[in-house]
């Protein structure tokens, strides 16, 4: 679908997927991740100028492997949005970015919320190759925790083989400010009201960056419901 310039791949209901693509202009993918075991593996080209946007939601119960492979091939734009929640099955996301060329931007975000026991993991490459000049990359990753129970890991590595570059990453893990959950809750709120608000306002973040009108109504018919 084009649609103002832009080319758009859309996954309304992403169970289980495995594709490759190759991306020579502006261009957005957006899913909803749901299914009781999610397995999806892509692999990417990204092409001389080309620019790349990926929004990926997945806010149900439910196993989930999903890996992401960007190549970039010249002066390109990648970024990366990750936003999940998990309870009491094991999710992990791994997303590699490749800059082999001079002059390419990449920023990789995955934010995550576990209300459970589950093993939560975000892995995040970033590479930059020997000589690829003024590349300017950037990595985040936070999990928040719900529980005693819950078992997460952020990861981002950094793999920079050239100076002249920029390069940063940042990692969180913790449990919800102590702070915040007092505010929240000294408005009335008991403590899972206070957690349920907390949590769709983390993915509200992402929900703006969105531009596929039927995902969007998904994503908050799911933080409605989110408790």
């Amino acid at each position: 679908m084009i649609s103002d310039g832009v080319n758009s791949i859309v996954f309304s209901s992403l169970k289980s997927n495995t594709d490759h693509f190759t991306v020579n202009s502006l261009t957005r993918i957006e899913g909803f991740i749901e299914g009781d075991n999610a397995k999806i593996n892509w692999d990417i080209e990204v092409e001389e100028n080309a620019k790349l946007d990926i929004i990926l939601f997945d806010l149900f119960e439910g196993a989930r492997e999903v890996e992401i492979n960007v190549s970039a091939k010249g002066k390109t734009d990648v970024k990366v949005y990750v936003a999940s929640l998990a309870d009491n099955m094991n999710k992990h996301f791994n997303i590699k970015v490749y800059n082999n060329f001079g002059y390419a931007k990449s920023l990789v975000k995955m934010y995550g919320l576990n209300k459970g026991s589950a093993k939560f993991l975000f892995d995040g490459t970033t590479s930059v190759k020997k000589g690829a000049k003024k590349c300017d990359v950037r990595q985040d990753g936070r999990i928040i925790n719900f529980s005693s129970k819950s078992r997460s890991t952020v990861s981002p590595k950094l793999l920079v083989g050239e100076n002249d570059v920029k390069a940063s990453h940042g990692a969180v893990v913790g449990f919800i400010d102590s702070k915040t959950l007092f505010y929240l809750m000294s408005r009335g709120l008991s403590t899972e009201q206070a957690l349920s608000l907390y949590a769709k306002g983390s993915f509200m973040t992402f929900v703006d960056i969105l531009s596929d009108e039927g995902i969007k109504c998904k994503v908050e018919e799911a933080l409605g419901v989110l408790k």
